[in-house]
């Protein structure tokens, strides 16, 4: 089964063709606005995503969308 997608984010120009109605722009947002959303770096964001500590991160080409509804991840370890 073939999934496509449609995204358009203006600041990358990026376009592709959907075939999904459920899957709307809206529902992601850029590695920038993520971290200002979440007060991090926008470098921070892209390792979270690349290491999938981001449930539902998509990487179309070089960029990352990520779910707008998506928790900032906590810390894997625990300081001592």
């Amino acid at each position: 089964m073939v999934k496509c997608w449609q995204f358009r984010l203006n600041e990358y120009n990026i376009t592709m063709v959907s075939c999904s109605a459920r899957c709307k722009m809206e529902d992601y947002i850029t590695v920038k606005e993520a971290a200002i959303k979440w007060k991090v770096t926008e470098r921070q964001v892209q390792i979270l995503c690349k290491t999938n500590r981001i449930q539902g991160a998509v990487q179309v080409s070089r960029i990352w969308l990520i779910p707008t509804n998506a928790v900032k991840p906590t810390r894997q370890w625990i300081d001592s």
